[in-house]
């Protein structure tokens, strides 16, 4: 996915703020990398409503991919009696 398709999605109530992508980048999966720096491989956990939406999976790793980091998703699904929760745990 090219990060200019979001910019481009119709209808326009579909889009997917790439500004809240970016902050989830810039608060859960950054701060976990520059700790890890030294060690050369970082694992980063996040359990975010934005990450339910495919496209802001794809998103993510496109920007962190592009900034040279390797990237690998697990998708995790949580069943909790009466309901089951789906979340994208973006491992960098």
């Amino acid at each position: 996915m090219k990060l200019s398709n979001n910019a481009h999605a119709k209808p326009p109530h579909t889009k997917l703020p790439f500004a809240r992508v970016i902050s989830l980048i810039d608060t859960h999966i950054i701060p976990i990398v520059y700790m890890h720096v030294f060690s050369g491989v970082a694992v980063a956990r996040v359990d975010d409503v934005v990450l339910e939406d495919e496209r802001a999976v794809r998103m993510v790793i496109d920007v962190v991919t592009e900034r040279g980091y390797d990237v690998s998703v697990q998708k995790v699904d949580q069943c909790i009696p009466g309901m089951c929760v789906c979340t994208h745990k973006a491992a960098t």
